[in-house]
């Protein structure tokens, strides 16, 4: 399993990386360390979609990667899992607007704690994790992280590293 936290130079993910107080404003996940392997992502105006891991380091600059050695049935398992659980999900725009709208008064201290524009039919980067529940539980990591209506790929990228099960690599 391979977890990747990047950031570009559009206005975008310069608001998140603002907003979230983090390095990373972007997330996916891949299966295999190899430029030739699929990378799944949620992108705005795309959704979830699977993009060749070359192509999407083109768009992206890493911040972090963690790595973990999984057999390839565990891997597969997983890999079908989310790609069911996704599949046709579009961009959760809405939530990230709401996001956006929020993050000035929670910056603030106002205690705002429930997304009132989530779809549950779209998703944005991080949540892709929400359908790797199983995985992270059978790994006796705390899951309650993936219940949170704000879950950031800052958030995510701190929760994988204290964890200890990954190993932070450079690609």
């Amino acid at each position: 399993m391979i977890f990747y936290f990047t950031q570009n130079d559009k206005f975008g993910s310069k608001l998140i990386r603002w907003g979230i107080d983090s390095e990373a404003s972007h997330f996916a996940w891949g299966t295999r360390l190899d430029p030739h392997s699929i990378v799944i992502e949620s992108r705005l105006g795309r959704g979830v979609e699977p993009v060749w891991q070359e192509c999407f380091m083109k768009r992206n600059r890493v911040v972090a990667v963690f790595y973990r050695n999984e057999p390839d049935n565990l891997t597969n398992r997983v890999y079908k899992q989310v790609v069911n659980d996704l599949k046709c999900n579009g961009y959760d725009w809405k939530a990230i607007l709401w996001w956006a709208i929020v993050t000035p008064f929670k910056k603030l201290g106002a205690k705002i704690t429930r997304n009132q524009w989530q779809d549950r039919n779209a998703t944005y980067c991080s949540e892709v994790l929400k359908s790797m529940r199983y995985y992270f539980a059978g790994l006796h990591m705390d899951i309650s992280i993936l219940d949170d209506e704000f879950l950031d790929p800052g958030k995510v990228m701190q929760w994988i590293k204290d964890s200890g099960k990954f190993k932070e690599i450079s690609i």
